[in-house]
């Protein structure tokens, strides 16, 4: 009995490290991973697992764009396809392909966004069609909203700029009707293709930013070498020129307040506004240019950057006023990250924290030597690091110097597999890094919230 008992076991473990490591095989002949992200980790951070390598099947996702749902993750790879997953096998597929033959012709997607439950793209239809898709997550439900006529010359996406507001989606086209050249067209949209109407066109313009604050769009447009901010509450009427000849080039904003940097007499400048002319001002201009503006507890923080030699330099943050703008730490500063209510950076290329203070403002670890973009990932910190030893890999931080480990060595020795493009879907977090075999491809971790 005893005998016929160890025997089971034996092979149950033998069952689970085969599907654990032999990956099975997908739509279209990616390969697809079995599941370890099942298993609950030891600690609260797992084990990255790939979720995929598409062998055989272009360049995976050296161009990687993602949108979460749910419990669902959309994402492009470099081709353009569109696919989604759950992180088990039999939810990884392909919703949109250039190919006809695998799934819906609407590849190369691109600008995935988020209205309800449906996820809106735009895509190249043809050669001589650009056109607007929505998606429910599976091919079937994969469908042309509407179309727009042949590419435009020079334009690097016609149907682009795609954004929500109170449950209808917006986005720009460019316009070829004006024989003086293209026009920015701004269109909304309920998913149907008699709900998809034309709200302005604003004459030989091109769409640049969009920023939803409070209950309007506010989208930057472009005439030449002038700048324009303008607004819009989803009608004709109320879409209108807010600034003029304003360069912005970087903003944020929270319920109350939006901030803006701008490029433009007298120099480069901060900028705050309550979404209205008369309550949009300068709060102090800069010699060099303020950037990766983040805001936290009422006040902003921005890195300022120096475009003649390429480099950062110094932390500030201000409350919106003049005296209220102030330098709290000298040296360079980059890739600002709010986690929780404190804002995290990479000072002279260790990773650093503040809460809005100079006092308050201090490294938190010397290893790794160098990081890349810190992602909030519920209550932890995810980034790129180098340390001796190693390559670029993917470190973990609690925001202490005691809870900043290296992860994973997912190009094992010296080569580095500089993971990016991390998203938070659920309890999982996806990104993209290189193994050094299989070339750029998706990877995911369970954290226990």
């Amino acid at each position: 009995m005893a005998s016929r008992m160890r025997c089971g076991a034996l092979a149950v473990l033998l069952l689970i490290f085969m599907c654990a490591s032999a990956p099975a095989r997908g739509q279209g002949g990616a390969r697809i991973f079995l599941p370890l992200l099942a298993q609950r980790p030891r600690s609260s951070v797992g084990t990255p697992i790939p979720i995929a390598d598409f062998e055989g099947r272009g360049s995976g996702l050296s161009s990687f764009s993602r949108l979460a749902r749910g419990d669902t993750l959309f994402f492009t790879r470099s081709n353009g396809e569109l696919w989604v997953t759950k992180a088990f096998p039999s939810s990884t597929r392909q919703l949109c392909s250039p190919q006809v033959t695998i799934a819906p012709p609407c590849a190369p997607a691109s600008n995935l966004t988020l209205v309800g439950d449906t996820v809106f793209f735009a895509s190249y239809r043809s050669e001589s069609e650009v056109a607007l898709w929505r998606s429910d997550g599976t091919a079937e439900g994969t469908t042309l909203v509407r179309s727009f006529g042949p590419p435009v010359p020079q334009a690097t996406s016609v149907v682009s700029r795609l954004a929500e507001l109170r449950g209808l989606l917006y986005f720009f086209v460019v316009g070829t009707g004006d024989p003086r050249g293209p026009s920015a067209e701004l269109w909304r949209s309920d998913g149907t293709a008699l709900g998809t109407v034309r709200l302005r066109s604003i004459p030989l313009a091109s769409a640049g930013w969009v920023a939803r604050f409070g209950d309007r769009l506010y989208y930057q447009v472009s005439r030449g070498s002038q700048s324009e901010l303008w607004v819009t509450d989803g009608t004709d009427a109320g879409t209108q020129l807010l600034l003029d000849n304003r360069p912005i080039y970087d903003i944020t904003w929270t319920e109350r307040r939006m901030w803006f940097a701008s490029d433009g007499e007298p120099g480069y400048g901060l900028w705050v506004s309550d979404g209205t002319a008369a309550g949009t001002r300068r709060v102090r201009s800069f010699n060099d240019g303020p950037n990766n503006l983040i805001e936290l507890r009422g006040k902003v923080f921005f890195a300022l950057y120096m475009p003649v030699f390429v480099a950062w330099h110094d932390l500030w943050v201000s409350d919106g006023t003049t005296a209220g703008t102030v330098p709290i730490f000298e040296g360079e500063a980059r890739y600002l990250t709010a986690h929780g209510d404190t804002l995290f950076f990479a000072g002279d290329g260790n990773l650093w924290r503040s809460d809005g203070t100079r006092a308050g403002t201090r490294e938190v670890a010397a290893t790794p030597s160098t990081i890349g973009p810190p992602f909030s990932g519920g209550r932890y910190l995810f980034f790129d690091g180098a340390a001796e030893g190693v390559g670029s890999e993917l470190w973990v931080s609690d925001g202490t110097a005691a809870g900043t480990r290296l992860l994973h060595d997912i190009n094992p020795g010296p080569g580095s597999s500089h993971p990016r493009d991390f998203i938070l879907v659920g309890d999982i977090m996806y990104f993209s890094a290189d193994d050094g075999v299989h070339g750029r491809e998706l990877w995911a971790v369970r954290i226990v919230p």
